[in-house]
């Protein structure tokens, strides 16, 4: 919901999972075959399919790695890292967006506040479910 209003608000020209997935079927055998709306889908799919996979990955990571701190700091430290290695990285790596430092001046902002916001409730979902430790 962040992200959308962000480009409500006009931070940001199209959300990233939507421009991901544009080019992604552009490079595809199935550019002329998806249209605007598949795209869209297939972008909000990815997206979802993406934040749940690095979701289980934390939830294992914290359940087996004890470390300090309460379960938002936790979360929002993930996700943060998770945006950076993503949107400093892999991501203009392959060409799909430009680098963060780059891009359009008000969507990384949105995009740290996005995750942020993800990881902390990320953080307490995942503390609320882990196993209690005996001391």
């Amino acid at each position: 919901m962040l992200m959308l209003a962000a480009r409500e608000a006009g931070l940001m020209s199209e959300l990233p999972p939507h421009e991901i997935a544009d080019k992604v079927v552009e490079r595809s055998a199935a550019a002329d075959d998806a249209g605007p709306q598949e795209r869209r889908r297939l972008g909000w799919l990815a997206h979802f399919g993406f934040g749940a996979a690095t979701g289980a990955l934390y939830a294992v990571l914290r359940n087996r790695i004890p470390t300090p701190g309460g379960p938002i700091f936790h979360g929002s430290t993930f996700a943060l890292a998770v945006w950076a290695v993503s949107y400093l990285g892999w991501i203009p790596a392959i060409r799909f967006l430009p680098p963060a430092t780059e891009d359009e001046p008000g969507r990384q902002p949105a995009m740290v506040a996005a995750h942020a916001l993800f990881g902390a409730i990320l953080g307490v979902l995942v503390e609320r479910g882990l196993p209690r430790r005996l001391p």
